[in-house]
């Protein structure tokens, strides 16, 4: 008898008894049902921030110096390129779970070192005066 009796009828009327219905997604189930242009675009980007900032952090954070950092550069560009193809994919056959999720990733992917570039640059000339 219970069951007979929708949801709704007990829920208040103001957004029209949807907020009971909502439920939290967690990242990793997300993960695992998306699909695979949307799982390639975001390890691409994982692996190309990853390999961007990972120069930063063994200079600055570790205090090491290493020849050869600057391999990493091109390891951002060739992590990024995939991640950058398959997030356009995945947008025009609109399989990000919301409308802009391919161009929020991609803001993330060219956004956070272009950002962080112009932080140390102008660290740099705070410094130098």
């Amino acid at each position: 008898m219970a069951l007979a009796v929708p949801l709704s009828r007990f829920t208040s009327q103001v957004g029209d008894g949807s907020a009971c219905y909502v439920r939290q997604q967690r990242m990793i189930t997300s993960f695992k049902t998306s699909t695979l242009a949307v799982r390639c675009a975001v390890v691409f980007t994982v692996l190309a921030l990853s390999s961007f900032f990972f120069p930063f952090f063994w200079t600055f954070i570790l205090r090491l110096y290493a020849e050869g950092l600057g391999l990493f550069l091109v390891l951002y560009f060739l992590f990024a390129i995939p991640a950058t193809v398959a997030s356009i994919i995945a947008s025009m056959r609109h399989e990000w779970r919301h409308p802009h999720g391919g161009m929020r990733l991609l803001s993330i992917l060219y956004g956070f070192p272009v950002t962080t570039i112009l932080l140390i640059v102008a660290i740099a000339l705070v410094i130098k005066r």
